[in-house]
């Protein structure tokens, strides 16, 4: 099993972050629908967060999605697996800005392969908290923390954006992002925990971090666009 924590450093307030990650949510769930990708909403519902009473106005919400990921597949993998079982089933339950846990499934590799964005907790500082999940000692001992810089050129040239999507050349009240950004206020920290366990003999590590890498790309542009896209929101 892998155990990844990502710390990713923001120029936004915790409420502007609120904000705009809906939105860009929307945006690209938009766009999505409008490229007739293949995304089934299943299920869609609030719920009472555990903490608060009835009354309260402080829900959670709950979705579940198949998509289908055939462009992502080897070939090879047709031969054995029909197409219309090559889904990705997600479930999510959002309870801003404490938590996010979204759970993935390969409904085809049945209870082999399992992977996780666990938890995600927003933070107004630097992103030097110890032990901001308090994951006990055995996995504080698996934990491997990732310092991700939104700015960075190698992700900006693996996500192969363009400047309206680029921190460092968008223009809006905080953008572009120059050298030391980090230490100007206002500025919050994203802190993740991504869980992922393959047990297919031969691959689980190669797999694993294949997994991992595109999960982490997936969403550290959810989280560019976020930024990128202020004057929007």
């Amino acid at each position: 099993m892998v155990l990844l924590e990502t710390r990713v450093i923001l120029p936004l307030t915790i409420d502007e972050f609120k904000i705009g990650y809906v939105y860009t949510q929307n945006r690209l769930r938009k766009q999505n629908s409008d490229q007739k990708l293949n995304v089934v909403d299943i299920k869609s519902h609030c719920y009472q967060k555990p903490g608060t009473n009835v009354q309260s106005q402080n829900l959670g919400l709950y979705t579940r999605k198949n998509l289908k990921i055939l462009s992502s597949i080897p070939s090879w993998v047709f031969k054995i697996v029909p197409r219309e079982k090559i889904l990705l089933e997600t479930q999510c339950w959002n309870e801003y800005p404490e938590v996010v846990t979204t759970l993935y499934h390969l409904p085809f590799l049945g209870k082999r392969v399992s992977f996780s964005l666990e938890q995600t907790v927003l933070a107004d500082d630097d992103g030097k908290r110890k032990n901001v999940f308090k994951l006990n000692r055995s996995e504080l001992k698996e934990r491997k923390i990732l310092q991700v810089d939104i700015c960075d050129d190698k992700i900006t040239d693996c996500l192969g954006v363009a400047a309206t999507e680029d921190p460092k050349r968008v223009k809006n009240s905080r953008c572009p992002l120059r050298r030391g950004w980090q230490i100007k206020k206002p500025h919050i920290c994203v802190y993740n925990v991504f869980r992922v366990d393959v047990n297919i003999w031969g691959i689980q590590t190669k797999a694993e971090q294949l997994i991992l890498d595109n999960i982490r790309e997936v969403y550290l542009k959810i989280l560019r666009f976020t930024v990128c896209w202020m004057n929007d929101w």
